[in-house]
């Protein structure tokens, strides 16, 4: 015996809506998929951007003469010649010249 028209109709409801809702969330996960590869990608460049700055400051510094935590180490007749070269502590935000 085949179950009754109105169930029938109903059943067939269910599966076609379960079946878009279910097409969905695969569109969502390969958007989600998608989005995290991106952010990956995105991440590692801000990386080696960090890592270049982070090279090119301590690159200025040397050049600089600066140091980070103590006065720079000198004999004394160059001491006397030119003025002693500024502490740069790092911050959050950066560098500072003490």
């Amino acid at each position: 015996m085949s179950a009754p028209a109105p169930i029938k109709y109903l059943s067939g409801t269910l599966r076609d809506r379960l079946a878009a809702v279910t097409k969905r969330a695969n569109d969502v996960g390969e958007r989600v998929t998608a989005s995290v590869d991106n952010l990956n990608i995105v991440l590692n460049q801000a990386e080696a951007m960090a890592a270049d700055l982070d090279k090119s400051a301590a690159e200025i510094q040397a050049a600089l003469g600066l140091t980070n935590g103590g006065p720079v180490i000198s004999d004394g007749a160059a001491s006397a010649e030119k003025p002693a070269a500024a502490t740069m502590t790092r911050t959050p935000t950066g560098f500072v010249a003490q």
